[in-house]
């Protein structure tokens, strides 16, 4: 495997959140799975967890495109999900990346995203 791409991306919480209070179902169905809106809404503080997704399909979506991937990759695209254990894990198209490591971190009013994108194939 060959590193082809990094992103990072950092999110106010407090502009999600607004968002989500703003646009509601519109919001999420535009940018998150089904799994996503599940896993976030039932968690103590959505609008944080909602952050830590969003932040981290920026940052996957970053680094793709210097990668090399020239289409636009749709935000229901890139699916974020977490471990019984917390640890979150990238759901991609395989010719986008063969594996997309991701890390999120969450702190007071932002959440940040770094992700790394392999593939084995040019």
């Amino acid at each position: 495997m060959k590193i082809t791409g990094v992103g990072t991306d950092l999110v106010k919480v407090a502009r999600i959140d607004g968002l989500l209070q703003r646009y509601g179902e519109r919001f999420m169905r535009k940018i998150f799975t089904d799994r996503e809106i599940r896993d976030c809404s039932n968690r103590p503080e959505p609008a944080v967890h909602f952050s830590g997704r969003f932040a981290a399909k920026e940052a996957v979506a970053k680094a793709a495109y210097q990668g090399g991937w020239l289409e636009v990759i749709p935000w229901r695209n890139i699916e974020i999900t977490t471990d019984e254990y917390g640890r979150p894990s990238v759901t991609i198209a395989p010719e986008v990346f063969s594996v997309c490591h991701i890390s999120i971190a969450h702190d007071g009013e932002y959440a940040q995203a770094f992700a790394v994108g392999e593939r084995d194939h040019d």
